[in-house]
C-alpha cells in the first residue's frame, strides 16, 4: 500500500512539474523546452534583423523561407543549458541558454558583443571538433524556421518578447543585422 502511494505521488508530481525528475540539479530539456528555445533563436534573429543572412546556410523550404538545424544540450542542470547552431553573419555558434519556471528560454550573452573565443558563447569555430561532431550527434537536433521577409506583425511580436525577456538589458538597435563580428 505504501509503495502504491509513493509511486502514484511521483507520477502526480511529474505531470505538475514537468522538471521534478531532477537528479543532481539536472533535468531532461522537454518538447516545450524545445520549443521555447527555437522561439528565442528566431526572435532574435528577427529583432536583430538578420533574417537575410540565412539564405545560403539554410534549406530552403518555400519562397524565401528556410529551415536550419539547432542542437540542444538534451541535459539541464540547474536550469541551464547549450545549443549549438547558426546565427549568420557571425556563423556557428556554442551558446548557454537558461529555462525559467514558465518555460521562456533566455539565450545567453549579446549578439552586438560578438561570439570571440573569449566570450562565454563563442563561435563554433574555436571549438575542438572532435567535441563539437560529438555533441552533433549526442544532442537533440530541433528545426527553426526563418523567412527573409517576414511581415511587419512577425518582426513586432519577436521584438516584444525579446523586450520582455531582457528586460532593462534590451539593446536598442536598428534590426539591420548591426552585430559585431558580421
Amino acid at each position: 500500500m505504501t509503495k502504491w502511494l509513493l509511486v502514484s505521488v511521483g507520477l502526480g508530481l511529474g505531470f505538475l512539474f514537468p522538471h521534478a525528475a531532477v537528479q543532481n540539479g539536472n533535468a531532461a530539456v522537454t518538447e516545450k523546452d524545445q520549443q521555447a528555445i527555437v522561439q528565442a533563436i528566431e526572435d532574435e534573429i528577427y529583432d536583430w534583423g538578420c533574417q537575410s543572412h540565412v539564405e545560403f546556410v539554410g534549406k530552403k523550404i518555400a519562397s524565401e523561407k528556410y529551415e536550419l538545424r539547432v542542437y540542444i544540450n538534451p541535459q539541464l542542470n540547474e536550469g541551464r543549458g547549450e545549443v549549438i547552431y547558426k546565427f549568420l553573419p557571425i556563423g556557428e555558434i556554442y551558446r548557454s541558454f537558461s529555462m525559467s519556471k514558465s518555460g521562456t528560454a533566455y539565450l545567453w550573452d549579446d549578439p552586438w558583443l560578438g561570439f570571440g573565443p573569449e566570450r562565454p558563447s563563442y563561435n563554433t569555430l574555436y571549438m575542438d571538433e572532435a567535441d563539437l561532431c560529438r555533441y552533433k550527434n549526442a544532442w537533440l537536433q530541433a528545426t527553426f524556421t526563418i523567412q527573409i521577409h517576414p511581415d511587419e506583425r512577425r518582426i513586432q511580436e519577436a521584438t516584444e518578447r525579446q523586450k520582455k525577456r531582457l528586460g532593462e538589458n534590451y539593446r536598442v538597435h536598428d534590426q539591420n543585422c548591426a552585430v559585431n563580428g558580421g
